[in-house]
């Protein structure tokens, strides 16, 4: 199938944004162990987020890149190409998997998230405890109670504000 130049369009689009997005900090990666790099990739695959983080990236993507094009071109494109929007989610896709599946960008994200707040054994230590189920909870829970927490504090703080004021 031959690329109207709608689709070239976009795709070059998708191309160039995911260029910029892969030089992130290399100098720190480069200094990380390399078993250190397992373990916080064997703790990003425990927290399960790759899936839903990716199927976010192609919503987004989808409506950064096709819904602008569409409205650019006066909702015509898939007038004049039924196709077109498949053809564009085919190339998010293809681009996103090679990203997700063989890429090292997102990995390289992983560790300059991590590594500089765990140590090689404490990864270890944190790995053990999101097996277990108290782990799993947390880990499905922490956040949002954490969340909450500091909700409910910053509310007992500004409680204290008419007190403060006399």
């Amino acid at each position: 199938m031959v690329l109207g130049k709608t689709q070239f369009a976009f795709l070059s689009s998708l191309a160039i944004v995911f260029l910029f997005c892969t030089g992130l900090r290399a100098e720190l990666v480069g200094s990380i162990a390399d078993e250190k790099k397992k373990l916080i990739e064997e703790l990003v695959v425990l927290t399960g987020e790759i899936a839903p983080f990716r199927k976010q990236v192609r919503s987004h993507y989808h409506d950064e890149l096709f819904v602008p094009t569409e409205k650019m071109f006066n909702g015509t494109i898939l007038e004049k190409d039924p196709q077109a929007r498949e053809i564009m989610n085919n190339a998010i896709d293809s681009i996103l998997n090679r990203h997700f599946d063989s890429g090292d960008g997102l990995k390289d994200v992983h560790y300059q998230s991590f590594a500089p707040y765990f140590e090689e054994q404490e990864l270890v230590g944190v790995i053990e405890f999101y097996k277990t189920p108290a782990g799993k909870k947390a880990f499905g829970t922490m956040s949002n109670a954490f969340e909450e927490w500091k909700n409910n504090r910053n509310q007992w703080a500004l409680s204290l504000k008419g007190e403060l004021r006399q």
